[in-house]
């Protein structure tokens, strides 16, 4: 699976069946997991067969069989907190192109249950697992809502704007604003309790649909 068709099959799923994730799908989580904290400073975990503690309601009308996760912790801050943001969307990704499903997870779990796991500031959680459905698309903005660019607009902004479309945001929202300038973009996120994560991962998916050889993200070090 190319990574432009993870992005167009990913849709968050939260009903999970009591199959088993192989071994080398796990590995191939955890590897990326090492390499991610590695180069980012954080401190992303992978828990396989260990039921995340949900709040109630969500386990009673939306979800079941949560026993996979990826805790995404790391420093206190908004940089790390969009750090934390692009690397999921980078597992998310990686997850479906080795054929399981996803659900990013904000704020409907038990935070003192992992809290002691995390090892760091709990920004999410990312559930996976084989789905009991594929999930279905969300209802998205149009580009000209989310996006701008000055002078006549290139093929892989255009391509960009559509993958950051696809990606998921807290409450699907998708409260951002993508703006473009020769080989520059910038990415803004309205204020609010996950707008830093949201941000990240607008990034990434952006990155992903354009090319990140086509361009610079404005506030890049």
């Amino acid at each position: 699976m190319t990574i432009w068709e993870a992005i167009e099959e990913r849709h968050t799923v939260r009903q999970f069946t009591d199959e088993a994730v192989e071994e080398e799908v796990l590995e191939a989580l955890q590897e990326r997991i090492r390499a991610l904290n590695a180069e980012f400073g954080l401190k992303l975990s992978l828990h396989a067969n260990e039921e995340l503690q949900l709040w109630p309601g969500m386990t009673l009308f939306f979800s079941s069989g949560v026993e996979n996760f990826i805790l995404l912790a790391g420093p206190h801050g908004s940089k790390a907190a969009e750090r934390v943001g692009y690397c999921g969307a980078n597992l998310l990704l990686l997850a479906q192109q080795e054929g399981i499903n996803t659900w990013w997870i904000g704020g409907t779990y038990s935070m003192k249950k992992v809290e002691g796991e995390a090892g760091g500031e709990l920004y999410g959680v990312i559930a996976f697992g084989y789905g009991k459905e594929e999930g279905k698309p969300h209802r998205s903005k149009d580009a000209m809502r989310v996006s701008r660019y000055e002078g006549s607009e290139p093929e892989w902004f255009s391509r960009g704007v559509e993958a950051a479309l696809l990606a998921p945001t807290a409450m699907n929202k998708q409260a951002f604003m993508i703006t473009g300038k020769d080989a520059v973009v910038q990415v803004s996120y309205k204020s609010g309790a996950f707008s830093d994560v949201d941000r990240g991962i607008i990034k990434y998916f952006f990155e992903q649909g354009a090319g990140k050889e086509n361009f610079r993200f404005a506030d890049a070090e």
